[in-house]
């Protein structure tokens, strides 16, 4: 994570944490109302910065009642970051995929002519460069992704590799303006509005 980020984070937990319904901003009033209906003036509210590669980076507490929130901030925010053969053991376990999936989908990470990066630099191509040499990996690669991208939306966005601490919340913004949506509303989003280049989940890339 940026210095900006990890430091937009902390700013809206000292907003948050350890005050009351009344004594927060008329923007976090509204925030807070989106995520706990029945909050009331005098509902006590605590939130903590989460670290590692959990999804929720705050776990925010209203009334002992307990959310995930993960805050988004600008352009180009990365939503998953996970070891290639951790990946590909999730995939072929939990989600069936067969050998010859799991081959296309290292060789199109790697992209030099191998499935564990051991090939030389020189045979090393780019992402574009792949798919015009080897476009039906990519085809096989986007099928399994399409016929999964629900399952792999969750993992990559709200519940990460470490299934703990996942976030009930995506919160897009600062300490001062800001917009919050459900988990469940932002991978409805993204599996309905997929993005055209291949291989995509959704609207991830």
């Amino acid at each position: 994570m940026s210095k900006d980020g990890f430091d937009n984070e902390s700013r809206i937990v000292r907003e948050l944490d350890g005050k009351s319904f009344n004594e927060l901003s008329t923007h976090f009033k509204e925030i807070i109302k989106k995520i706990y209906p029945s909050v009331e003036e005098t509902s006590n509210i605590s939130a903590e910065k989460l670290g590692g590669t959990l999804k929720s980076d705050i776990e925010l507490t209203i009334d002992g009642n307990i959310y995930g929130i993960s805050i988004k901030k600008g352009s180009g925010n990365s939503v998953h970051q996970e070891p290639l053969e951790e990946f590909i053991k999730y995939i072929r376990e939990s989600l069936n995929a067969d050998e010859a999936t799991c081959n296309c989908i290292a060789s199109f990470i790697w992209g030099d002519r191998t499935t564990d990066g051991t090939g030389y630099v020189r045979y090393r191509v780019s992402a574009r460069e792949y798919k015009k040499i080897n476009p039906d990996c990519v085809d096989k690669i986007q099928d399994f992704f399409d016929k999964n991208s629900v399952t792999l939306i969750e993992r990559f966005l709200t519940v990460g590799v470490i299934e703990e601490k996942e976030a009930d919340f995506i919160y897009y913004g600062n300490s001062v303006v800001g917009k919050i949506i459900t988990s469940e509303q932002a991978v409805e989003y993204l599996c309905n509005n997929p993005l055209n280049n291949k291989p995509h989940v959704g609207g991830l890339s």
